[in-house]
């Protein structure tokens, strides 16, 4: 004897599941198949805020994901080598198209931020490159900032 709803086998004689109050069946029906998704590639995210953004924009949407290689990206520091630990957001094929419109929507409002023009460099600019580069070994490009401006 075995109750349907918990599962549990019984000793003949006993009428009743003990945990469930429901009547015992002689045979227990199968269990259902569990259905497999298919996940799509989302987007490869540049970084670890960007990655927690997206997850949260995801999850106000209720749409179900996964982050393929979450954990195992970050023991490693260094580049990111695709297929081995960057960090991919992965999509169920069902809702593909919905996070799909979703990102567009995010990635259209970061190209606006994104969008800033980049200023000449001046003769200084110029200078202060080549003689970081020859001094220490590094470039750092860009225009230097003044500190005493708002």
């Amino acid at each position: 004897m075995f109750c349907p709803e918990c599962r549990t086998e019984y000793v003949p004689g006993i009428q009743l599941c003990t945990d469930c109050s429901v009547a015992l069946v002689a045979e227990l029906p199968p269990l259902p198949q569990p259905e497999f998704s298919k996940y799509h590639k989302l987007y490869t995210p540049r970084n670890a805020s960007e990655l927690a953004l997206i997850e949260s924009i995801l999850e106000a949407e209720k749409i179900d994901y996964f982050v393929k290689n979450d954990n195992f990206g970050s023991l490693y520091i260094g580049p990111q080598i695709d297929l081995y630990n960057q960090k991919t957001i992965m999509v169920q094929d069902d809702q593909y198209d919905r996070a799909k419109d979703v990102m567009s929507d995010y990635l259209q409002q970061t190209e606006v931020i994104d969008e800033k023009p980049l200023g000449k460099y001046t003769l200084f600019d110029k200078l202060r490159i080549v003689a970081e580069f020859l001094m220490f070994g590094w470039v750092i490009p860009g225009r230097k900032k003044d500190k005493f401006k708002a």
